[in-house]
């Protein structure tokens, strides 16, 4: 009997955007943590005519996002067996009701939660897990080759995403349009062809965003062709936007050019520090190291520079490499986001994965790279003050004792208790 994972997205506290993909990933994650052979996706209706109450989108915006990316984005995750969609409680505690294995961990009908913000692949990272890929099915590859072909069959192809939507963007997210023609113009024609894919709003607009640069307005419109084209690309590029989502987590060689802006909470250095574990220079947690974040806007030499770089990783076979942290900081950042982030996967109960947590945690601890509460000392005031489960510490010590008592040979805390 197949054991299946059930993944719910709960659309009542989880948006209708590209922060799907993280929710994918950290699902993945979790099935391959625990050796399920499939995923159920589940898809829950919020109160706002079925989607969250936010002001972000329209309700005809959440529509079109959720049938053209939401949906499609299933089909590029191999394990992905079967997708529901449920608006009735009822229903969905009658499919629950005999469901082993349930992500995110806690979730409930009257307790929904939301695993869309990078803790679960931030964690994962410090844990040392491998990446996990999303994949273009087979019928978009198909397509895409045969379009690329139609162009040439012995050029190399760079591709441009670009975001022209004005939300949360005051000139850090667009990209700009001079640089870019004066990289295109640069460029051996006889070796490369550059094509760009635009915003679905402007993807078969009647003006260029770059005159003379071939677009691909299908691209736009259809993800897994999207993502078929990024796979078969010599080279990805982009700004901070959405669908680079898809290609920090695909098969693809991309350069994804960032910088902060602390006037939007969500490009900001706090968000990156308290979601990814990121700071300047670091690379976002459990991609590989044919991803490439340049911490700058773009530049004609930078542009060439993050090239040369990612096809120097894939000539070395580092496609699949996850990158490492830059630095102590990058670490310590990374670490704030896994203990804060199990700490609340705690409130459900305390189990070996959280104890991996704290195996790794405390190894930095006792090396002396890092400085903080050993994992039984902070269990024990958390649990004292009433922010997770009040057996939290003996489970703690018996997982512990199980594997060795490679935490602690001292269980005086435990006793204390």
């Amino acid at each position: 009997m197949p054991k299946n994972l059930i993944c719910i997205y709960d659309l009542s506290c989880s948006p209708c955007s590209y922060d799907f993909i993280a929710f994918l990933i950290s699902a993945e994650l979790h099935r391959k943590r625990y050796s399920l052979d499939s995923i159920e996706l589940v898809f829950v209706a919020g109160p706002k005519s079925g989607f969250r109450d936010d002001t972000i989108r329209t309700n005809e915006q959440n529509n079109e996002f959720f049938y053209n990316v939401l949906i499609p984005s299933t089909s590029l995750l191999k394990s992905c067996s079967s997708v529901h969609h449920f608006s009735d409680s009822k229903k969905l505690q009658k499919f629950l009701d005999n469901s082993e294995h349930i992500f995110p961990r806690g979730y409930s009908v009257k307790n929904p939660i939301a695993d869309y913000t990078f803790g679960g692949i931030t964690t994962a990272h410090f844990r040392s897990e491998n990446p996990v890929f999303l994949k273009a099915p087979e019928y978009s590859i198909k397509m895409a080759r045969s379009f690329l072909e139609s162009i040439s069959t012995n050029k190399k192809f760079i591709l441009l995403t670009t975001r022209e939507i004005l939300r949360d963007d005051l000139g850090t997210r667009s990209i700009k349009p001079a640089v870019w023609k004066d990289f295109f113009s640069k460029l051996d024609l006889d070796v490369f062809h550059p094509l760009i894919i635009r915003d679905t709003k402007f993807s078969f607009s009647n003006s260029k965003i770059i005159d003379g640069i071939q677009e691909v307005p299908y691209a736009s419109i259809h993800l897994p062709f999207r993502m078929a084209i990024n796979e078969l690309a010599y080279i990805s590029l982009f700004k901070n936007n959405g669908p680079s989502m898809i290609n920090l987590f695909g098969n693809c060689n991309t350069v994804y050019f960032n910088e902060y802006d602390d006037r939007f909470d969500v490009l900001s250095q706090n968000w990156f520090k308290t979601h990814y574990g990121m700071n300047i220079g670091a690379q976002y947690p459990l991609t590989s190291m044919n991803k490439l974040v340049v911490w700058s806007g773009e530049s004609t030499e930078l542009i060439k520079k993050s090239i040369e770089t990612i096809r120097n990783a894939c000539s070395k076979n580092l496609t699949k490499t996850p990158h490492d942290f830059i630095n102590k900081k990058n670490l310590a950042y990374t670490t704030e986001v896994a203990l804060k982030k199990t700490i609340l996967n705690i409130k459900s109960g305390l189990i070996e994965e959280d104890w991996t947590v704290f195996l790794k945690y405390n190894s930095y601890l006792n090396s002396g790279i890092l400085n903080g509460e050993k994992p039984f000392q902070l269990i024990k005031r958390l649990q004292e003050q009433n922010v997770i489960p009040r057996d939290s510490l003996k489970r703690l010590y018996e997982i512990d004792e199980k594997n060795g008592s490679r935490l602690s040979k001292d269980s005086e805390l435990f006793f204390a208790s």
